[in-house]
Formats: structure tokens, sequence, C-alpha cells
């Protein structure tokens, strides 16, 4: 509550109306959490969560099987998802498993490009062998 000596708004500075109700979110580019700035799980901090996040254990798994050093990382989030819930952190659960699942899309497209150019590669040392046997080179 903003004490009736105040006149001005204790974050953005801005003149106080007296006796008047003060909403400081229209004039401070706050996200809602006391904090100027983007913070990315702000949406996942104020939405009302009820269900348990999907902690994307598949997908991680698809991309520790085709990436697998680095396959472990959204492996790591996607095992904490649901501990994390049981324990009553659920911002933490949503951060995980937006996590888990954003690692495992880019390793699974990182790994779908490294096969098209591995495909690409050795067709073309097949139709260099080829041309070579045919006396085209």
């Amino acid at each position: 509550m903003v004490s009736s000596l105040a006149t001005a708004c204790p974050h953005c500075g801005a003149p106080l109306q007296p006796n008047a109700p003060q909403d400081y979110s229209a004039q401070n580019p706050q996200n809602g959490n006391g904090y100027a700035g983007g913070n990315a799980y702000a949406g996942a901090q104020q939405q009302s969560m009820k269900t348990r996040p999907s902690n994307h254990l598949v997908w991680a798994i698809l991309a520790l099987f085709f990436c697998f050093p680095l396959g472990i990382i959204p492996l790591v989030f996607s095992l904490q998802v649901d501990s994390l819930w049981s324990s009553g952190d659920e911002v933490g659960a949503v951060r995980n498993a937006a996590r888990a699942k954003s690692w495992s899309k880019v390793l699974l497209i990182l790994a779908f490009l490294g096969i098209v150019l591995l495909v690409l590669f050795y067709v073309g040392i097949f139709a260099l062998i080829i041309a070579e046997q045919n006396g085209n080179l």
C-alpha cells in the first residue's frame, strides 16, 4: 500500500495523485514480478498451473539416441520435471519441461541436418566412383 506521504511512485518516479489508487503496472514496464525487462518464464509464473507439464521424455530419449553426448542435457531436464512437480516447485517443473522440449528440438534438427549432409556426401562419392569407372573423368 502506498503511504499517504508519498508524492512519487517508488518504482518509476511518476507523480502520485492524492487519494487515488495507483496502478504501477501501467506506468512502469515491468512484467509483474518486480523486475524490469523480460523474463522468459514470467508467463509460467503468472498462470494457474493445475496440470502436470509434459516431461517430453520420448523426445529427450530420441535426442540422446541421435546426438549422444549432447542428448544428455534434455534427458536431465526431462527427468527433473516430475520430481520438481511432486516437491511443489510448479514453476521449476514448467521451466525444465520447456528446456527439455527446446533442447530436444534443437538437437533433433541438428541430427536431421547431419544425416542429410552425410547422405549427400555418400551420394557424391558414389557418383564420382561411377563416373570414374565409366571413364567420364
